[in-house]
C-alpha cells in the first residue's frame, strides 16, 4: 500500500468532500482550501504524491467573482452575498462532470460556494483551471433579474446556488452512434434557493433545458444516480434532500430529450437529521442508502424499503457502497460494514469502533489497523474511484487534549490514504468515458502484480459500417478495437498499424460506396490511404495541389511518388510531416497534439480543407491510437 498523502493546516472536513473523476483527477474542498490531485504516472511508485501531482487553489478559489456582493435586496434582512469576506470564500461542493463534457474532451468541475455562487472550471492546453461558465450569468439570463437594480428576495432566491449534480456517463453498451457530442452527461441539474430545481446542458454556452417543481422549502443538496436501460427510453433519478430532513425522488427520463416523469418521497418531512445519503446502481436498479438514527436502504423503482436501527450515538458523515456490500463511518469512531439482503429483506451490520483493533476480515479494516498502530486518529470522510476499485480515506490524528472553543477552528493536517479493494474487474474500459491517464493510475495504484504487463495477441481489423459517420463512431464503440487501444496505451505504438489500417479502410469503403465529390485534398487524403493499404495510386489524376494556410503559396504533391509512412515531399522537393491520422502534409499551425500518444492531426477547424477530410478529423474527437485526449497548438 502507498504512503499516505499529507494535506498540511486545513479546516472543515465534510464527509463527502472527496471527489474523484474518470480522468483520474481527485478534488479536495476544505473551509478556504482547496485541493486538486491530478493524475501523473513515476517509474517508482512507493507513496500517492508519485501518482498523483497535488495542486493548492486556496487563493484562485478566494478570486472568484461574486456576483452577489453589490446586490440591493429590499424585504431581505441580511444579505449573504453582501455580508461575505471575499477573503473567506470557501468551495462547499465539487462535482466532477464525466469524461468527454470538456473542451478537450476531459472532465469540467462544478463548484458551489458559501457565497452561493457556482461556477464550471476547464482545463487550458497547459493544465491550468480556469472558469468557464459562471452559472449566474445563466441564470439572470433565464430568470430576466437585473443585479443592476433593486431586486426582491423572490428573485434572489432564484440566484442562490446550493447544489449541482451531473448525469452519469452511458455505459458502453448503453452507447449509440452518432456518439459525439456528449449529450446526455454534458447535462446538469441546478439547485437555488427557489423552490425549483432546473436541467441545464452545457455547450458553447448553458441551456436551460427542463424545470422541476419541488416542495416549498429549500435544497441543501442533489444526486444522480447512474442510467439504466427501461424500454426505448433510459431513466435515472435525482434526489434532493430538503432542509426539512425530507429525501424526494425525481425520475427522469431520456430518449432524444429529458423528461421529468413521477415525483415521490422516499423519506418523509422529519425533526431529525438526513447525516448522509448515497446512491448506487447495479443489476439495472437505482438504489438510495440513507442514515439518520436508523440505516435505510430503498429501491428507487418500487420503492421497496430495507431498514436497521444504528448503535451509534454520532452521526454517520460517509456512505460509500459497492453493489450490495456497504460502509458507514464518522469521525467520533463508529466504522460498520453491512450486508443487504434483498432476497431476504435483511440488512446486516458489523459495527466497530476504530480507535480498537477492529477483526474483520477487509482491507480498510487492515489499513485502519495499520492507523491505530501509529496515532490515534479520526476517520473524516471516504470515497470510491469511479470503478469501485480503490477506496480514498482521509484521516486526522485524534486530538488528545479537551475540546473547547479554542480549539474549534485551529487548522490541522489531514492524510489521504487509497486502499486498493480488489483488482480491477478489466483495464479494458471505454475510451468515451474514461481517460487512459485513469486506466493507467488503477496500474500504479495495483500493488499486487504488474496490470501492465498484459500479453496482447495481434488481432485483425474489423470491418466498419461504409457510412463514414457511423464508422467513426465505431472506431470508440467497438469493444475489439478498443482493446487494441488498451495495448497501444500499455505498450505503446504496438496496434499503430492496425489502428490506422482500420480507419483508412473505412474511408475507402465509404468512398467506393457513396462516390462522393473529392477536391485536391480530398483526393490526396484517398490516395493516401490507398497507398498505405498497398493498393495502387489513383490513375485518374497526376497530381494535386494545396494551399498553404497562413501564406499565400502552394504545394503540389505526385500522386504516384513512392509512400513513406511518416514524411511527404512535395513537387518543389520540400519534405512534410504527416498528419497521424489523414496522412495529409502538416504545414498548418492548427494542430491537436494527443496528451498520450504523442500522435499529431490537423485540427478540424483549418482552412482549405476538403469536405471528406473535415468530416473525418470531425469525428476523431480523441485518438483512436490511444484514447487521449488532443491538446491544441
Amino acid at each position: 500500500m502507498l504512503d499516505d498523502l499529507v494535506l498540511s493546516r486545513c479546516q472543515g472536513a465534510s464527509g463527502d468532500l472527496i471527489s474523484w473523476s474518470t480522468d483520474g483527477y481527485i478534488s479536495l474542498p476544505f473551509r478556504k482550501e482547496f485541493f486538486i490531485l491530478a493524475p501523473k504516472s513515476s517509474d517508482e511508485i512507493s507513496e500517492i504524491s508519485d501518482v498523483f501531482n497535488l495542486t493548492r487553489l486556496g487563493g484562485s478559489i478566494s478570486e472568484l467573482p461574486n456576483a452577489l456582493n453589490e446586490t440591493v435586496c429590499t424585504d431581505e434582512e441580511i444579505c449573504v452575498g453582501q455580508l461575505q469576506d471575499p477573503a473567506t470564500t470557501s468551495v462547499v461542493e465539487a462535482r466532477w462532470s464525466a469524461s468527454g463534457v470538456g473542451e478537450n474532451k476531459q472532465c469540467v468541475l462544478s463548484l458551489v460556494t458559501n457565497t452561493g455562487n457556482a461556477f464550471i472550471l476547464d482545463q487550458d492546453g497547459l493544465n491550468n483551471w480556469e472558469v468557464r461558465h459562471n452559472i449566474i450569468d445563466a441564470l439572470k439570463k433565464d430568470e430576466n433579474i437585473d443585479l443592476q437594480r433593486i431586486v426582491k428576495y423572490s428573485q434572489l432566491k432564484r440566484l442562490r446556488v446550493k447544489s449541482i449534480g451531473w448525469f452519469h456517463h452511458l455505459h458502453r453498451s448503453l452507447l449509440k452512434a452518432p456518439v459525439w457530442p456528449l449529450e446526455v452527461s454534458s447535462t446538469f441539474v441546478l439547485c437555488t434557493e427557489h423552490n425549483s430545481a432546473w436541467i441545464y446542458r452545457m455547450g458553447a454556452s448553458l441551456s436551460r433545458l427542463l424545470e422541476i417543481q419541488l416542495p416549498a422549502t429549500k435544497v441543501r443538496k442533489c444526486e444522480v444516480s447512474d442510467w439504466t436501460k427501461n424500454g426505448d427510453s433510459l431513466e435515472a433519478f435525482v434526489v434532493f434532500e430538503l432542509v426539512t430532513n425530507e429525501l424526494v425522488a425525481q425520475k427522469i427520463e431520456y430518449n432524444k430529450e429529458f423528461v421529468a416523469k413521477e415525483q415521490f418521497s422516499i423519506r418523509p418531512p422529519s425533526p431529525i437529521l438526513v447525516s448522509q445519503f448515497a446512491l448506487s446502481t447495479f443489476n439495472g436498479n437505482s438504489y438510495c442508502t440513507i442514515t439518520s438514527d436508523i440505516l435505510q436502504c430503498v429501491q428507487l423503482s418500487t420503492g421497496k424499503t430495507l431498514s436497521h436501527r444504528l448503535s451509534s450515538v454520532a452521526s454517520i458523515s460517509s456512505i460509500v457502497q459497492k453493489e450490495n456490500f456497504i460502509i458507514l463511518s464518522n469521525s467520533h469512531k463508529d466504522l460498520i460494514f453491512g450486508d443487504v439482503d434483498w432476497y431476504r429483506e435483511e440488512i446486516h451490520l458489523y459495527e466497530h469502533d476504530y480507535r480498537r483493533m477492529i477483526q474483520y476480515e477487509h482491507p480498510l479494516a487492515a489499513k485502519v489497523n495499520e492507523l491505530n498502530k501509529v496515532r490515534p486518529f479520526r476517520i473524516m470522510a471516504l470515497s470510491y474511484n469511479p470503478t469501485k476499485d480503490f477506496l480514498a480515506l482521509i484521516h486526522a490524528q485524534r486530538s488528545q487534549s479537551t475540546i473547547d472553543s479554542r480549539n474549534i477552528s485551529l487548522k490541522e493536517d489531514y492524510s489521504l490514504a487509497i486502499v486498493p479493494m480488489s483488482k480491477p474487474v478489466s483495464l479494458q474500459l471505454s475510451s468515451i468515458n474514461y481517460s487512459p491517464s485513469y486506466i493507467v493510475q488503477m496500474c500504479d495504484l495495483w500493488p499486487h502484480e504488474n496490470l501492465k504487463d498484459i500479453k496482447f495477441e495481434a488481432q485483425s481489423a474489423p470491418v466498419l459500417p461504409s457510412d463514414l459517420d457511423l464508422a467513426l463512431s465505431e472506431l470508440y464503440l467497438s469493444e475489439q478495437i478498443q482493446g487494441m487501444r488498451l495495448a497501444n496505451l500499455l505498450q505503446p505504438h504496438s496496434f499503430d498499424q492496425i489502428l490506422l489500417r482500420v480507419l483508412a479502410e473505412a474511408v475507402v469503403q465509404h468512398i467506393s460506396a457513396h462516390r462522393p465529390q473529392l477536391d485536391d485534398c480530398d483526393t490526396l487524403l484517398y490516395n493516401n490511404y490507398l497507398q498505405f493499404l498497398g493498393q495502387p495510386p489513383l490513375a485518374t489524376e497526376k497530381t494535386v495541389t494545396l494551399n498553404i494556410p497562413g501564406l499565400n503559396a502552394t504545394e503540389t504533391f505526385s500522386l504516384d511518388a513512392p509512400f513513406d509512412r511518416d514524411t511527404i515531399t512535395s513537387e518543389q522537393s520540400h519534405t512534410w510531416l504527416r498528419c497521424s491520422a489523414t496522412l495529409l502534409p502538416l504545414f498548418t499551425t492548427k494542430l491537436l497534439v494527443c496528451e498520450t500518444s504523442g500522435k499529431r492531426i490537423i485540427s478540424p477547424a483549418s482552412p482549405h480543407l476538403g469536405p471528406l477530410t473535415r468530416q473525418v478529423l470531425e469525428g476523431l474527437q480523441i485518438c483512436f491510437f490511444s484514447g487521449g485526449r488532443w491538446i491544441r497548438r
